[in-house]
């Protein structure tokens, strides 16, 4: 995490914490998730392993991209590129609605997201 400057939260869920980062040599903004592991002694659970294998091998426009990976105290950080907004924060921001064209555009590019994963096997939850 010494390469990186943690800069805001962007949220929290089941898996972990969500951090906006910029590193520190690049300047370039990253989502940083940080992934903390239960219990040491059981080793890393194969499910963070099932994610981090899968997530490197996926090349989409429509899919966030994995740029790193590493330990951290009990746990793993994922490095994810930045996305400065999300679909949640567009279809819920009452000053600037979203026109039917936009939502179709939108709905188009989720499901392609969607269909290239499960093409790859990856199924999103």
């Amino acid at each position: 995490m010494e390469q990186f400057k943690v800069v805001g939260k962007i949220g929290e869920g089941a898996h972990g914490l969500v951090l906006r980062g910029q590193h520190l040599v690049t300047g370039c903004e990253v989502a940083l998730k940080k992934v903390t592991l239960k219990k040491l002694e059981d080793g890393i659970p194969n499910s963070v392993i099932r994610e981090i294998q899968a997530l490197q091998e996926v090349e989409c426009d429509y899919v966030v991209k994995l740029l790193d990976s590493f330990p951290q105290g009990l746990g793993f950080v994922l490095v994810f590129e930045y996305m400065p907004s999300g679909l949640w924060e567009m279809l819920n921001d009452a000053t600037k609605p979203l026109t039917d064209s936009q939502k179709k555009s939108y709905m188009i590019m989720l499901l392609r997201g969607v269909a290239y994963l499960h093409s790859q096997s990856i199924m999103h939850r």
